[in-house]
């Protein structure tokens, strides 16, 4: 059984995204509905299981206080088998110049609980686990000035990844 299979058990199925879209949707204080959406590019080798909590919809954790911010987490983990490594890409879209670090930061103990509870009860992981912190931004701000600021990672450890249409899992995958 492949690590996405032992996901897909560990994992109720209503949370899982069937789409090749990455979409984030918002309103502006006059009301007016706004989105960002970057279609995701795959390679054939690559194998991947997309998971959405909806904070609109889902209170993700419910047992913290909302008001310190622990409450926090990413639009998209995306789950990434490449052989036998595991790569969890933890993907926030701002459609402003806002931080990402919390969202990415409690996304990333979240990836852990799952992979650890599974561990727990039996399911198989490899220790090759991969984590990418990706935030895609809509900023002008946030736009790259050369070729390079496509895809660059901060002092953070986050990916800052400006492609304006596409969302590129082998880009995330190799940069160091």
């Amino acid at each position: 059984m492949t690590q996405l299979n032992n996901l897909k058990e560990i994992l109720k199925k209503e949370f899982f995204v069937e789409s090749e879209i990455l979409e984030e949707k918002d309103r502006d204080k006059f009301g007016d509905e706004f989105s960002m959406k970057r279609d995701i590019k795959s390679h054939k080798c690559i194998n991947y299981l997309l998971f959405r909590l909806d904070p609109n919809k889902t209170i993700p954790f419910p047992y913290f206080n909302n008001d310190i911010g622990l409450s926090k987490i990413c639009d998209y983990l995306m789950f990434v088998q490449k052989n036998n490594t595991l790569y969890i890409l933890l993907i926030e879209l701002k459609l402003g110049s806002d931080s990402a670090t919390k969202q990415l930061l409690s996304s990333e103990e979240f990836a852990k609980f799952i992979i650890n509870s599974g561990k727990r009860v039996g399911f198989e992981f490899t220790e090759e686990l991969h984590f990418r912190k990706v935030k895609i931004s809509e900023s002008a701000l946030m736009r790259p000035k050369t070729a390079k600021d496509i895809c660059k990672k901060d002092e953070n450890d986050i990916i800052h990844y400006n492609h304006k249409s596409e969302f590129q899992i082998m880009e995330i995958l190799f940069i160091e």
